[in-house]
């Protein structure tokens, strides 16, 4: 409970004061990042490996994409041919890994000043390891009196005389009175600890509210992107995306237009490879070359693209009916598209009018206020086309400006869902983590005073739970992610590798003429005649490689997922019939004389799992259901990771068992 008045606290009062959300404060680990890329064209993937490299966050693209953006308006990127691009100039000074190596020495000689004194003054030695555990202990108990004490000018304050339970207090209580200095190292581990419990509060489980059976209906780009036709590194992140929103309640669903879109794309790549392709692009054709895929290749893609849809938990469905009474205006609506995106293809115009008028009419009329609401919403990776839908609607209907809007972007619904889950925090040594959250975070000492007093107020009124922290922590967040959808930046494509982003920006701005060659390109050309079977041999190996370790991959996360589902399947069924026969046996007779039969001890246990249950039901939230999709994902993650470790020595292992079930 004291990390949660705090984490709370610390919330309430970065949004009053500040208008800063939850997301905020992982802004300053972004730009520490952006400032070790060895580029500017800026890579989310890149992004993420270095994050999770300097700092051990995994934060999803989604997020990360939603920050960018927000560092985008304030100037500290920059975007060009559709490419997001550091601004060197701008990044405020301060590198997090040098303050962390400070701090680590400061901690590290503070440490030693403890050993000696409780080995000098309580004549007894200690270990390292318990002297960590005993500084731990106190930051833990100790933080909020020693802070008050600190601001309040009362060095006292804070320690007590119970030095068989907090060993430190002598020695603390030691350095405030004598060694300011050093009392100040203590004042910032204290902080750094208020900080991490605010912003790493894990111990809460996934937010009530979850999506409320919300159908979220995926763009072209997002399926083919999930089905791996655009390589591994771009499926990644999308088929991460799918599975957050399945643990927090959304129905992942495909319209059959879009599918047909996305199989009329594949058609074009089978032609393209067929016939030679020296004029085809785009990131589908370029995976199918560089993976080595022939034509036919492609076209078995899309022979299987329906069930391959289905085992990555995503539905295809038709179109509704048009509803005169419950449909927008669709010549309108393509009119304004056509106006604000600038289509090229006619067919995708059409293809994004109807499917926006199809998320109208699954609503039903209704106009729900927020996104988890909703029965349906459309997802896509075109933000021009989710700032024109909101527009059209907001500038036809009155009170548009609170509606949940029919469309999104891939990254703001992926935003939206990870708010819903806990933060855990990074693997990393406590007193590591400390000082990067003190280093990246620093609030001024107004603002913690502001805090303090946040946080008597707080206990005062004795109402703060577990819910209070989960609402402001989403709801903030959601609000301010939401609006970002209005601004309509230009598309920038940031979520491939570096040299994906650079390719896209290539082609954005297509040079008309090309620049005669130069006598060393010449030279090289004759150079490469002599390279050439050498290369051919290097890259035909290369390819057969990369294609069995993705036809591996493939093979064990499709045994993960059935394994998966069996396990789910049998838990729910075990599940069921223990809740029914402890209902029959609690019951009274005539109706319960069953129970007679039945050794008291069965009855006992029974009765107790039913109560336990509904117990837990009443103070975890969230429905059996759920429960049992996130075990279902846990499953899946440990079959997938027991399998790779099997077939880690074995590459055909997986392969062959998968041959032999077909």
């Amino acid at each position: 409970m004291r990390d949660l008045v705090t984490g709370l606290a610390i919330l309430k009062v970065n949004w009053d004061r500040q208008g800063t959300d939850y997301m905020e404060n992982f802004v300053p680990f972004l730009v520490d990042c952006l400032r070790a890329l060895p580029r500017d064209d800026i890579s989310l993937i890149e992004v993420s490996a270095v994050m999770q490299e300097r700092f051990g966050l995994e934060l999803p693209l989604g997020v990360l994409k939603t920050l960018l953006r927000r560092l985008s308006r304030r100037d500290i990127v920059s975007l060009a041919e559709g490419v997001y691009r550091v601004r060197r100039e701008k990044l405020p000074e301060g590198d997090l890994l040098t303050l962390r190596q400070a701090a680590t020495r400061q901690y590290e000689a503070f440490v030693a000043s403890f050993m000696r004194f409780h080995a000098d003054r309580l004549e007894s030695p200690i270990l390292r390891e318990t002297a960590d555990d005993l500084i731990a202990t106190f930051l833990e108990d100790r933080s909020l009196s020693i802070l008050k004490g600190f601001y309040e000018l009362d060095p006292d304050r804070g320690f007590d005389n119970e030095a068989a339970r907090y060993p430190l207090n002598a020695f603390v209580r030691h350095i405030a009175l004598n060694e300011p200095a050093q009392f100040e190292f203590v004042v910032g581990l204290v902080k750094g600890t208020m900080l991490a419990n605010a912003v790493f509060l894990e111990n809460l489980g996934p937010i009530d509210r979850g999506f409320n059976r919300t159908k979220v209906f995926l763009d072209t780009r997002i399926l083919l992107r999930v089905l791996g036709h655009a390589g591994s590194d771009l499926q990644a992140p999308y088929v991460a995306l799918v599975s957050l929103l399945y643990a927090t309640g959304a129905e992942t669903c495909a319209f059959e237009d879009t599918v047909k879109e996305a199989k009329g794309i594949l058609e074009a790549n089978a032609r393209d490879l067929r016939l030679g392709g020296r004029h085809a692009y785009g990131e589908t054709f370029e995976h199918f070359v560089q993976s080595g895929q022939r034509s036919s290749d492609v076209l078995l893609h899309i022979g299987r693209m329906d069930s391959d849809l289905n085992d990555e938990r995503i539905t295809i469905q038709a179109r509704p009916q048009h509803v005169v009474d419950l449909t927008v205006d669709e010549l309108k609506l393509e009119d304004y598209l056509q106006d604000k995106v600038g289509y090229q293809n006619d067919e995708a115009r059409l293809h994004d009018t109807d499917v926006i008028a199809a998320i109208n009419t699954l609503r039903r009329g209704r106009a729900p206020m927020r996104l988890e609401d909703s029965a349906a919403v459309f997802v896509t990776t075109n933000t021009a086309l989710v700032a024109a839908a909101v527009r059209f609607v907001r500038d036809r209907e009155s009170g548009a400006l609170k509606q949940a809007p029919l469309c999104v972007g891939d990254h703001t619904i992926g935003a939206m869902a990870w708010l819903k889950q806990p933060m855990r925090a990074p693997d990393l040594p406590r007193q590591v983590l400390i000082a990067d959250c003190l280093a990246a975070l620093n609030p001024p000492d107004p603002l913690w005073r502001a805090y303090l007093d946040e946080i008597d107020q707080l206990r005062k009124s004795g109402r703060v739970t577990e819910g209070d922290y989960e609402i402001l922590r989403y709801t903030a967040d959601a609000e301010q992610v939401l609006m970002d959808i209005t601004f309509g930046e230009p598309t920038a494509f940031s979520e491939g590798t570096v040299e994906q982003v650079l390719s896209r920006a290539k082609a954005s701005i297509r040079e008309q003429t090309e620049a005669e060659r130069d006598e060393a390109r010449s030279t090289a050309a004759n150079l490469e005649s002599e390279l050439q079977a050498t290369r051919t041999n290097r890259d035909t190996l290369a390819t057969e490689i990369r294609r069995n370790a993705e036809k591996q991959e493939r093979a064990i996360r499709g045994r993960a997922m059935k394994w998966a589902r069996r396990t789910r399947r049998a838990v729910a069924s075990i599940a069921v019939a223990t809740l029914i026969a402890a209902l029959v046996l609690s019951l009274p007779k005539p109706i319960g004389s069953t129970a007679e039969h039945v050794p008291s001890a069965v009855v006992f246990i029974l009765i107790l799992v039913l109560a336990l249950a509904g117990l837990a039901s009443l103070l975890r939230g969230g429905s059996v259901q759920t429960w049992l999709r996130q075990f279902e994902l846990w499953v899946q993650e440990r079959a997938t990771r027991t399998l790779t470790e099997w077939t880690g020595d074995a590459p055909g292992d997986v392969l062959n068992a998968e041959d032999a079930q077909r």
